[in-house]
């Protein structure tokens, strides 16, 4: 992943790399590798956002999109334990399992 800046935000681009094989493979599936794979990262980017709304109370999944973004800054500016990362909360989950504590 790559951070790139555009439009004056922070943005990070993803390369992914596949096989010609892979590629031709693909191709009897889907009309745009690239769509699709944009298209998969925006769902999963929007029901990760939609549980950390929820979660923290301030909104629903029925919140406007840019009061979603506004509430996520501010659980950033926090430092709000719901934005841990999956690393992070994995390594929690095998320290307690380490001492028995699960």
């Amino acid at each position: 992943m790559q951070e790139i800046i555009k439009d004056g935000i922070k943005k990070y681009q993803i390369i992914l790399e596949i096989t010609e094989e892979e590629k031709k493979a693909l191709e009897t599936d889907m009309i745009s590798i690239d769509e699709w794979c944009s298209n998969a990262l925006s769902n999963k980017i929007r029901q990760i956002i939609d549980q950390i709304v929820e979660q923290s109370g301030e909104g629903s999944k029925f919140t406007p999109p840019e009061k979603k973004i506004q509430i996520i800054r501010k659980l950033i500016a926090e430092n709000s334990p719901l934005l841990k990362s999956a690393i992070e909360k994995q390594r929690e989950f095998e320290k307690k399992l380490e001492k028995g504590s699960i």
